[in-house]
């Protein structure tokens, strides 16, 4: 787990062998999207959820050789979405909006061959929904679906929740309860199917991480803000369960990218880059391969950056 990230800029990246695609086409390719997400097959095949401002959720993939968009769910203008695949390829999407007065989070998969839809949550709240962490999943190695999200009540309480169908049915259940929570979380499941998660709690030292591991729900601060953290944040675990968290945080006037991981049995954080990031939807996102690497893309004001303890 050694080795400093370093950071490096992916500028021109046609030029120095990262090829691009030509364009995703097609009738349902939508104008603009507020959130996507990406996942990889077993063949280093891309698989794209996306959602835009009343768009419907759409699908796209480069599987078995060439683009191909579809809309998944024309029934929920969806604005939050993500996707994960499991050990069989199989696609699991989340995605979160409006839909009839109603904030509701639904559930898309093709775990049976055919596309198929249902409704996980519909709650009575507002919500800051315009992101892509607002209702994140994970599929554990055995199939299981894992998602979590914030909600609010009458009373102006917040709950981090999460939800699951490892019983075989769909189960709530409140991770976290506060007043102070923003909408968007993160989450990831270690190969013990042992559920961790990232989320900003203003009255509890901001950046906080919760897991089931030992049988009930732990919550903990990763660190306390410096002048404030945004919700530009992403988790990942490792083979052993290790946490590995990238987030951006403002200091000496400028949102700067951090990392953070557990493995250690305490916290330790890390700078990674003082270059100002992008206030984009999601401008940062982390990855750890087989050997327990860890992997960073981030977006800053210069263009695309690249950091790796490789």
């Amino acid at each position: 787990m050694g080795g400093r990230l370093r950071p490096e800029s992916v500028a021109g990246i046609n030029r120095n062998g990262w090829p691009a695609s030509p364009g995703i086409g097609g009738r349902n390719r939508p104008e603009y999207a507020d959130s996507s997400s990406t996942a990889i097959n077993s063949v280093d095949k891309a698989h794209i959820s996306h959602a835009g401002t009343g768009d419907f959720l759409s699908y796209t993939t480069n599987f078995p050789g060439i683009w191909e968009t579809n809309i998944i769910d024309n029934t929920l203008p969806a604005t939050s979405t993500s996707i994960a695949l499991d050990s069989a390829d199989y696609i699991y999407i989340s995605y979160c909006g409006m839909f009839n007065g109603l904030w509701t989070i639904k559930y898309a998969t093709n775990a049976s061959g055919n596309w198929t839809t249902e409704i996980l949550e519909s709650l009575n709240i507002y919500s800051e929904y315009r992101n892509l962490n607002a209702c994140p999943i994970a599929v554990d190695l055995n199939g299981d679906v894992h998602i979590s999200f914030v909600s609010y009540d009458s009373n102006g309480e917040n709950f981090l929740k999460y939800i699951t169908n490892a019983s075989g049915t769909w189960s709530t259940d409140t991770v976290v309860m506060g007043v102070s929570l923003e909408t968007y979380s993160s989450i990831a499941v270690d190969s013990a199917g042992n559920v961790n998660i990232i989320y900003i709690d203003h009255e509890n030292s901001g950046l906080n991480y919760a897991t089931n591991s030992s049988g009930v729900w732990i919550s903990e601060p990763v660190e306390e803000y410096y002048e404030h953290s945004s919700e530009y944040f992403t988790l990942a675990v490792d083979s052993y369960g290790n946490a590995h968290i990238t987030y951006t945080q403002v200091m000496y006037g400028s949102e700067s990218l951090f990392y953070a991981k557990n493995v250690s049995g305490t916290w330790e954080t890390y700078i990674i880059d003082n270059e100002r990031i992008k206030e984009d939807l999601n401008p940062t996102t982390i990855a750890i391969d087989a050997d327990d690497k860890v992997h960073i893309i981030y977006d800053t004001y210069s263009g695309l950056k690249y950091a790796t303890n490789h």
